[in-house]
């Protein structure tokens, strides 16, 4: 079984309609690009700050090169490419399904660390 890798951190600040829009758009991606369902997965658990959600998105190795293929192949004019190009479908995704949530790469350093960190002053 492959290991399981934070791709994607998300925040909304509506959970209960942008929750189910990633998964929708995951979903789809995954049937679109033949992989299988359970190569990505959601935290199970959000964690709310200053009025917003976070989760974060994990996939294992194969749902990420034939999502990552799909995508470079439907958008060949696109510059980026492998977690990048997978970034900027998702975000096309979420706000053609009119979703709220904001969408970035995983780092070792959070985008809402300045958050947690004003929180927890």
């Amino acid at each position: 079984m492959d290991a399981w890798a934070p791709l994607f951190e998300v925040a909304t600040k509506d959970l209960d309609a942008d929750g189910p829009a990633v998964r929708r758009v995951l979903d789809d991606l995954c049937s679109k690009a033949h992989c299988d369902r359970s190569g990505y997965r959601l935290d199970s658990e959000a964690q709310f700050a200053m009025g917003w959600w976070f989760f974060a998105m994990y996939v294992q190795e194969d749902f990420a090169k034939r999502a990552a293929e799909y995508v470079r192949v439907l958008n060949p004019d696109i510059a980026t490419t492998g977690e990048y190009g997978m970034l900027e479908y998702m975000k096309s995704e979420l706000k053609r399904a009119e979703s709220t949530a904001v969408i970035k790469l995983n780092s070792k350093r959070s985008p809402f660390t300045r958050y947690w960190t004003w929180l927890l002053r």
